[in-house]
């Protein structure tokens, strides 16, 4: 993600020095749309069954955006402006995790019986949606004719939910003793492959809002009553995806949600297209 980042930068400075003639005129009110690539860099510890002691770690998920722009003058030079986005974000994922190998025997086809290993594996699978307001304040760097921007943004959770598959061997059906209880937390259980416990919903204890600052850059592309402006950006985020202090497990099971945390960075790579005033 870094090196896409650093490449995309660069890109940006070779079009810079390929299109200075075509800067957009100063002091042009633009009004458009924007849309783009967004991944989101997710940075994770987050417990996600304290039933079966399953965590997340890092990960990167690939969304996109869409919206509108709108870009005001401020006319206190260098190319002074105001960029405000409101745009729609959505992002998919899927966590996967091998389990345990456990010991099962069999029969072996000549009276006796086998030791196999069965294995259980673990997926999550989740959606977000987010509805966010960007306020940039941007000045243009006069050589490079490269717009340079940073300020904030504030996002609200539109639409989240998961859904948790647990596989687990076959002697689990008989032997596993809390699966009267797992039923009674919400989980249905499948028996067709071996045994199968699935439990969807939302996120408890999410966060609505997020909070982020975030920077990037620009470059205008002037042509006639219209501006074609491909743009980075990434941000820094302020808050976690889940409430922390209201997520503890029980005592029972072994104090696993230390440190918690989860917060997601976000890295676009878009395209505004502005009519010019």
């Amino acid at each position: 993600m870094k090196k896409l980042f650093k490449l995309s930068l660069l890109a940006l400075f070779l079009l810079s020095f390929a299109f200075q003639s075509s800067h957009t005129e100063p002091g042009k009110l633009g009004i458009g749309l924007t849309g783009g690539y967004l991944n989101a860099s997710n940075d994770v510890h987050y417990v996600y069954s304290c039933d079966f002691k399953k965590s997340m770690d890092n990960f990167n998920q690939g969304g996109y955006f869409a919206g509108i722009v709108l870009e005001y003058p401020l006319g206190l030079g260098l190319g002074s402006s105001i960029i405000t986005r409101l745009h729609f974000n959505s992002f998919s994922y899927n966590y996967y995790v091998d389990g345990a190998s456990y010991p099962s025997l069999v029969d072996d086809g000549n009276g006796g019986y086998k030791t196999i290993y069965e294995h259980s594996n673990w997926d999550r699978a989740g959606n977000n949606s987010l509805l966010s307001l960007d306020l940039l304040p941007k000045i243009v760097i006069p050589f490079l004719k490269l717009g340079v921007f940073a300020g904030i943004s504030v996002s609200y959770l539109i639409h989240n939910d998961y859904s948790e598959i647990y596989r687990l061997p076959s002697l689990f059906p008989l032997s596993y003793p809390q699966t009267q209880e797992l039923i009674n937390k919400g989980y249905r259980i499948s028996y067709e492959e071996n045994a199968i416990y699935y439990k969807e919903g939302e996120i408890p204890f999410k966060n609505d809002f997020r909070y982020a600052i975030k920077a990037g850059l620009n470059y205008d592309l002037n042509l006639g009553k219209f501006c074609i402006s491909p743009f980075i950006t990434m941000d820094f985020p302020l808050n976690d995806v889940v409430n922390g202090a209201n997520t503890a497990c029980p005592s029972d099971t072994n104090n696993i949600r230390t440190n918690l945390h989860w917060r997601i960075t976000y890295y676009q790579f878009g395209i505004d297209l502005k009519y010019l005033f």
